[in-house]
């Protein structure tokens, strides 16, 4: 079990995003703390392989180039 302390206005915020959806509000921060660990999870796992990789890298600049997307 797990709790977690909100301010009001986080609270508030909760509560429209749970009503407009139909959901309870213990769903709807569930779903958005399980989706935030699986991101940082991700981010974890591509920061360690930037670390070892030793392959070329690119900016986004040359790929949008290499691709023929630049205006």
């Amino acid at each position: 079990m797990l709790t977690v302390e909100l301010s009001e206005k986080e609270e508030r915020l909760l509560e429209k995003v749970a009503k407009r959806r139909g959901k309870t509000k213990e769903y709807c921060a569930k779903k958005a703390i399980i989706e935030s660990i699986e991101d940082m999870a991700d981010y974890d796992i591509a920061v360690e392989v930037l670390k070892n990789s030793t392959g070329e890298r690119y900016t986004m600049a040359e790929v949008e180039e290499r691709l023929g997307l630049v205006d």
